[in-house]
């Protein structure tokens, strides 16, 4: 038998839902039968592929008209109503039951339409009492249109949905995954219909926006429709400030660092100040009369002011005696090499005032005299009693014992504060 002419026995014996000549057992009419489970297996895996309905006639009156759906043949409606009339296959029509013989099929059950609970005379394996099987072919076999038999593959305790019996079926919609049944919880983007309503996703997908950075809020310019909670660069909530750092996004602990971490607008807000001077060269002391309250002095601020000459590092309060002069001036401006002389200053300690270290005597030849001294009273004195300008060198005596200073003179440069 070729491929057409088994689809059309098979189609026959699903759309007819009797066990007439469809190979198996001998049946009471001298033909072979076969259960609606086998038939459901053959229509499954005959594979045949239809592209227009008259592929998928049989050829017969009383199965109904079949239909190619979706590629795939569809058993027609059997034409007649079998618990009041027969049909006539010969004849192409329906005829009446005749009650002078209730129980034609002789399963011991009269007809509907002659009293009886038997929906089709015409099958002896249709009739009240007998086992309702799960067939694809929605058949009626014990007659009572509620129930549609049972199978159970994945053993999760849900019917599958294959098992029919007109619109009664099933729930479980794939009866291969035991996690997929009418009694589990919708999970969100694994692409199955996990509670077997016709829907995946339902009432699971979110809109929000994208969140690059991962830390929980997204960016208000990056919207995102339909998407599962908890998925990777997603965030419900928006307003992040900054999609390049995780630390940095609304509600996090601000920070005394200048930048805005909370994304309020604001960076620092409601953080303890104090006040901080600017401080250009990094001396730790900044110019008096540029100040700021801010939450921390970090780079270029000091907590301390008073510095004169905000570029000149050497030059602060606190500074003890230097050598030479710098410019008072902030450059670019020049005062000539900084070379001791007008328009310099030897105010290192930046007290408005030059004070020079040494103004008469010496004391202390040491700080002169590599080696140091060796005398028990010892001074150097300025020759000629005259001591420099900052900056500047002069002559001075070393005076050993209190003796004539005459046994060690030095050129000794002007130290000043």
């Amino acid at each position: 038998m070729n491929e057409h002419a088994s689809r059309l026995v098979v189609l026959a014996c699903l759309s007819l839902g009797v066990a007439i000549a469809c190979g198996g057992e001998g049946s009471e009419d001298g033909g072979t039968s076969m259960d609606a489970a086998a038939l459901d297996a053959a229509a499954v895996d005959s594979g045949f592929v239809c592209a227009a309905d008259f592929e998928c006639d049989d050829g017969m009156y009383c199965t109904g008209i079949e239909r190619c759906v979706d590629t795939a043949c569809q058993p027609g409606d059997p034409p007649c109503d079998a618990s009041t009339h027969r049909c006539d296959e010969a004849g192409e029509g329906c005829t009446p039951i005749d009650c002078s013989e209730p129980d034609v099929d002789g399963d011991g059950h009269d007809s509907i339409a002659c009293g009886g609970g038997d929906c089709d005379d015409d099958d002896a394996q249709r009739n009240p009492g007998n086992m309702e099987i799960c067939d694809a072919s929605d058949v009626d076999e014990d007659c009572d249109p509620v129930t549609y038999g049972f199978r159970d593959a994945d053993m999760d305790g849900d019917p599958d949905a294959r098992c029919c019996n007109g619109e009664n079926c099933g729930s479980d919609c794939d009866d291969m995954r035991p996690g997929v049944n009418t009694t589990v919880p919708e999970v969100c983007g694994n692409g199955l219909d996990d509670d077997c309503d016709g829907m995946m996703d339902e009432g699971l997908l979110m809109d929000g926006y994208a969140d690059p950075d991962g830390d929980g809020w997204g960016d208000s310019t990056m919207p995102m429709t339909g998407v599962c909670p908890g998925a990777a660069g997603f965030a419900a909530m928006g307003g992040d400030c900054d999609e390049s750092n995780p630390a940095i996004h609304p509600g996090a602990t601000e920070a005394c660092d200048e930048i805005d971490n909370n994304c309020s607008g604001v960076a620092d807000e409601g953080l303890p100040t104090m006040v901080c001077y600017r401080d250009l060269d990094a001396d730790g002391y900044g110019e008096t009369a540029v100040s700021e309250r801010r939450c921390g002095c970090g780079d270029g601020w000091a907590t301390l002011p008073g510095d004169c000459a905000d570029w000149e590092p050497d030059a602060h309060p606190g500074v003890d005696f230097r050598t030479g002069c710098y410019c008072p001036l902030r450059p670019p401006m020049s005062c000539g090499g900084l070379i001791c002389g007008p328009g310099t200053s030897a105010d290192w300690n930046c007290d408005g005032r030059e004070e020079q270290r040494w103004t008469g005597t010496l004391y202390s030849c040491a700080m002169f005299v590599a080696g140091g001294c060796s005398g028990l009273f010892e001074e150097a004195v300025w020759v000629g009693d005259s001591p420099p300008p900052c900056g500047f060198q002069a002559l001075a005596d070393i005076c050993h014992d209190d003796a004539v200073c005459s046994s060690d003179r030095l050129n000794v440069t002007q130290q000043c504060r």
